[in-house]
């Protein structure tokens, strides 16, 4: 089902004013806490000091450590969250998925790796609201992997817009269940993704898993528009992220679950577009420099966007609350998890993009943030260094190895999953 319109009638409805429930912090609090991210800086540090050591003997768990120690310290998450976040599940499926993703593709840069394992992440934190067990399933391994393979593809300006539509035409063809021979090394590897997720799902039984595909997949190609599209009002823009964002997130629960309930597909979908809304928000000063038509994007210029981040905002509590009515026992600490993640990412994409907001708010806005914004943004590049390195230390030790891992896996899950689906 199709919830655009009410996602937007509620983004229309929502109170534009500056937030007022957000926790606030003084000089002093943010002080300790910058003091707190020194410290954690000098400690990444000091593990990619010695590069003669073999990354096998390194403690893998020490890196978590200083990462649970800095989101407490330092940005003020609960012992409760991080239990969540850095859980032995949700790393034990990050360190798996690279170790597939680079088996599969061993060309496959870091920088799509990572992009993949945002994918994941999400359909683990699906996966734990829904009450189901956090873990790789080869469905979510192919569709986190159709993502660096499809979407970067369909966003890139410098490929025509016709042959964009043709490879889109292939892969609706394919989504549907046709037989359509891949032309290029990057289609085949795309088709095999389908393939992986038809072993895991049939499609004959779970119909609504390649229809929630092909939903996506539709509301991809309509936003291939918005590369440059001066024709389009701000109202348009807004339905075509809503609904990419939307589907994305519905098609995770149906690789989850197989089918979905109407709350479940309701919830979801509110969701989903909210993360859009949070992604566009963030990525406001590249879309500008790409062309790439938000509703954040075409606004920046015209106007300060103080009130579209309140609405964000208001929008996300009210979304926040939706999960209430999915009645699992994770709902409670996934809301906290939930609220203050988007409180962190809305103090990010101000500093990000001050010049898109006023003065005055931008000061105000500070005394949200658990440091102050010129510490943050002296630390920015510093700190993107070391969580690069972090995670490319993952990825080395995954290639290290590699030949010890194979894609058995997927047929392992797979056969499993269509035993239990013929009881």
């Amino acid at each position: 089902m199709d919830y655009c319109n009410e996602f937007i009638e509620l983004w229309n409805e929502t109170s534009c004013q500056l937030p007022i429930n957000l926790h606030e912090y003084t000089n002093s609090d943010q002080k300790i806490h910058e003091e707190q991210f020194n410290i954690f800086l000098l400690k990444i540090q000091e593990i990619g000091i010695s590069k003669e050591k073999n990354l096998l003997d390194l403690d893998k768990d020490k890196p978590l450590v200083l990462l649970a120690r800095i989101f407490k310290d330092a940005l003020g998450y609960s012992d409760e969250q991080l239990s969540v976040m850095l859980s032995r599940e949700m790393v034990h499926s990050t360190y798996h998925f690279v170790n597939a993703a680079i088996a599969f593709d061993p060309e496959m840069s870091f920088k799509n790796i990572f992009q993949a394992c945002r994918n994941v992440w999400i359909m683990n934190g699906v996966q734990f609201l829904l009450g189901q067990k956090v873990e790789l399933t080869p469905a979510i391994f192919a569709y986190s992997m159709l993502y660096p393979y499809t979407d970067n593809y369909l966003d890139d300006s410098g490929i025509d817009t016709n042959e964009k539509l043709e490879f889109c035409d292939r892969f609706a063809k394919r989504l549907k269940g046709d037989v359509v021979f891949a032309l290029n090394a990057q289609e085949e590897r795309i088709f095999r993704m389908v393939e992986i997720i038809e072993e895991y799902w049939n499609r004959k039984n779970h119909p609504k898993v390649y229809l929630s595909l092909l939903a996506i997949h539709e509301a991809q190609v309509k936003s291939i528009v918005l590369l440059n599209n001066k024709k389009l009002s701000a109202e348009d823009i807004l339905k075509i992220c809503v609904r990419k964002g939307g589907a994305s997130v519905v098609a995770d629960g149906f690789l989850i679950l197989g089918d979905l309930s109407s709350k479940h597909e309701e919830f979801l979908y509110f969701y989903g577009a909210y993360l859009q809304l949070l992604d566009d928000l963030q990525d406001v000063s590249d879309d500008v420099g790409n062309s790439l038509m938000t509703l954040f994007s075409v606004s920046a210029g015209a106007q300060n966007l103080d009130e579209y981040i309140c609405g964000v905002h208001g929008v996300g509590q009210i979304v926040i609350s939706m999960a209430d009515r999915l009645g699992t026992v994770q709902v409670r600490v996934f809301k906290s998890l939930m609220k203050k993640s988007i409180d962190l990412f809305l103090i990010e994409s101000v500093v990000s993009s001050s010049q898109f907001y006023s003065k005055d708010f931008v000061c105000e806005f500070e005394r949200y943030s658990p440091m102050s914004f010129p510490f943050i943004r002296s630390k920015t590049k510093s700190f993107s260094g070391y969580q690069n390195h972090l995670f490319d230390r993952v990825l080395k030790q995954a290639m290290l190895e590699k030949e010890r891992f194979s894609l058995d896996f997927l047929y392992e899950n797979s056969l499993q999953k269509e035993d239990s689906q013929a009881v």
